[in-house]
């Protein structure tokens, strides 16, 4: 075992392969051992073959059944993962590793009530765990239960407060809630412990935008690049600071490098179809959003983007249909939607676009009455300028303007 805990595989798996050589009937730990030696390879089958073996040697025995059901989850092969996590559970009810490592199962397919019950579960048998607290906080944030997730965090903080992932973590909790100076003093603490803490920096950049700190955002962003120059998100996110600033080079030179890094990050595909499209590239703007589409058909956005390109074109009929499509799949989206103030938002411009007056007057009061943060109303104040431009203004675009304004103004002052 000394072997494997250096990272020195191969030995470890010559000293495991000869005790299990000289024990095969009586040798269930050393197969568990070894499949663990093979998983941290990432030689996946063979671990897979050394758990199910150790099984059948031991059938009582959780720590082989666990093993292999964690494996199963780093195959995203995650009905078989359950299972096992299920069966060591059957075998020891207080076993937390296949309790929470099930909890983690669960939260990776989005079930999240069961992940919730599996976490409390194990907080049962381990209540000193903070990572138990903040991994169930951090699935309170999936779900946003806000105050459960910062309740659970903060839990976790108290148990160690050195953990900086919980620190960030509950910093992008309040980033959420458009808390923004406790966002920023979570965000920069965890920094404080770890400064190379990628996933901190570029939520910290975010939150510097969204308070329009546009310098501090870009810091932050060119920090988190320097220290993962492999990180699309960073560079998307750099790219939408730059958009906001109008430096069109810059943004597109930062979304262009984050879909290189992937190919299929619609999000960025999406802005960088609607930048071209604002500066009139249409070819290139009707490539990305048709990626977009290829990639999301259910974007209602990238539809909208689509018609309007359409509609400079000259093609009227076509980018009727295109908007109507838009209409009917953020419509559909808004049931279940995770972002219900953006896409709200969405369906208030596709009727404007539509020239349906009335029915955006309705949507825009339905959508203030879900009290929308205060980011989303200046997105959608940003793309009604900007039909304007796609497209002859109407007129009701000046009330749904002041009624946003007057909005946003009262929201801000009662931070």
């Amino acid at each position: 075992m000394v072997y494997s805990d250096l990272g020195r595989y191969d030995e470890a798996l010559t000293d495991f392969t000869r005790a299990i050589e000289l024990e095969a009937d009586d040798s269930a730990w050393e197969h568990t051992l070894r499949g663990r030696v093979f998983q941290d390879m990432s030689r996946y089958d063979e671990a897979l073959a050394d758990f199910t073996r150790a099984i059948e040697l031991d059938s009582a025995e959780p720590w082989a059944v666990t093993s292999r059901g964690h494996a199963y989850r780093e195959l995203e092969r995650y009905e078989d993962a359950i299972a096992d996590f299920t069966r060591a559970i059957e075998l020891d009810g207080e076993y937390t590793w296949a309790i929470s490592d099930r909890g983690e199962t669960y939260r990776e397919l989005e079930r999240y009530d069961e992940a919730v019950a599996d976490f409390t579960r194990a907080i049962e048998t381990w209540p000193e765990s903070e990572w138990l607290f903040g991994t169930r906080g951090d699935t309170y944030r999936e779900m946003e239960r806000f105050d459960d997730a910062v309740a659970d965090l903060t839990h976790a903080i108290e148990l160690n407060p050195g953990y900086s992932w919980a620190i960030a973590a509950r910093g992008g909790v309040y980033e959420d809630q458009e808390r923004y100076d406790e966002a920023l003093a979570d965000l920069s603490r965890a920094i404080e412990l770890r400064p190379d803490y990628v996933w901190a920096l570029r939520r910290r950049g975010g939150v510097h935008q969204a308070m329009k700190r546009y310098d501090d955002a870009l810091a932050d962003f060119t920090r988190a690049i320097e220290l993962d120059p492999e990180c699309d998100l960073c560079f998307a996110g750099r790219g939408d600071v730059h958009r906001e600033l109008a430096r069109d080079d810059d943004a597109l030179a930062d979304f262009t490098r984050a879909i290189e890094l992937d190919p299929d990050y619609s999000w960025a595909l999406g802005n960088r179809g609607q930048l071209y499209l604002d500066l009139g590239l249409l070819a290139e703007a009707e490539a990305d959003l048709d990626r977009v589409i290829e990639l999301v058909p259910a974007d209602g956005w990238a539809y909208y983007l689509s018609a309007m390109l359409l509609r400079q074109r000259g093609d009227h009929e076509e980018a009727g249909k295109r908007l109507t499509h838009a209409l009917q799949l953020d419509q559909a989206n808004l049931a279940g939607a995770g972002e219900p103030d953006r896409i709200a938002f969405n369906v208030m411009v596709y009727f404007v676009a539509l020239g349906d007056d009335e029915a955006a007057k309705a949507q825009l009061r339905a959508a203030l009455t879900n009290r929308p943060a205060v980011t989303a109303v200046d997105d959608v104040l940003a793309d009604l300028r900007d039909l304007t431009a796609y497209a002859n203004p109407s007129p009701v675009i000046v009330d749904l303007v002041s009624a946003l304004e007057e909005y946003r103004a009262l929201r801000t002052a009662s931070r």
